[in-house]
């Protein structure tokens, strides 16, 4: 070939890996939360070994959310009935759930998840979601704030997995459940001067746990 050739050739950038500009806040949002599931995995240990088996903890009251999750999808998909309400209790007149640690929030998130797997599965991967949800959603409120990205993200790990959240995993999932706060948090100092507004902020929280721990 013609070495002048070479000098009239142009050099095309492929783009068949580039991530475009409008996806890539997207794509580090993932990869924070792959990162914050990759530590709940290291602080759940050995749950990941015994995963379709076992649950975390050492039973207690983590059986009883274990049945929320389940019951919550048989009500909905099986029965065609509010979750609210079971004779599965105090049968056979049955019982109210309305003032029960239902945490209906959760069964909702594990409900597509339980069409295709079992109970043990669904469960373990809610928990596993929830530490790195609460991990995701503090490092965005520090950022907010303006910490330092690294700052944020140890922020995010101080907050999801604190002794208070670790000890609570075998047994309120509800409690465990506080992603919601550093999201109300945001929604305040966005909305200081609109105090109904800011009230309404923390409303997640309040319907996600109906009585106090």
């Amino acid at each position: 070939m013609n070495p002048d050739t070479f000098r009239t050739l142009s050099i095309v950038p492929t783009t068949c890996c580039a991530v475009p500009s409008k996806w890539k806040p997207l794509r580090e949002c993932l990869l924070i939360f792959a990162a914050y599931l990759l530590l709940a995995l290291l602080f759940t240990y050995p749950l990941l070994f015994q995963f379709t088996s076992h649950i975390p903890g050492v039973g207690g009251d983590a059986y009883q959310f274990y049945w929320n999750v389940w019951w919550t999808r048989h009500a909905l998909v099986d029965l065609h009935a509010s979750p609210y309400f079971t004779h599965l209790l105090f049968h056979p007149s049955g019982v109210s759930l309305t003032h029960h640690t239902l945490s209906l929030m959760n069964g909702l998130i594990a409900l597509i998840p339980g069409l295709l797997f079992n109970t043990t599965i669904v469960f373990n991967s809610l928990v596993l979601f929830i530490l790195a949800l609460a991990g995701v959603t503090m490092r965005l409120l520090c950022l907010h704030l303006g910490a330092d990205p690294r700052a944020a993200f140890l922020g995010g790990i101080l907050f999801a997995f604190s002794p208070f959240r670790m000890t609570r995993i075998d047994a309120h999932l509800n409690i465990l459940s506080l992603h919601f706060i550093p999201c109300s948090c945001s929604f305040s100092s966005n909305h200081s001067r609109h105090p109904v507004k800011t009230g309404n902020g923390f409303s997640p929280v309040v319907r996600h746990s109906p009585r106090p721990p």
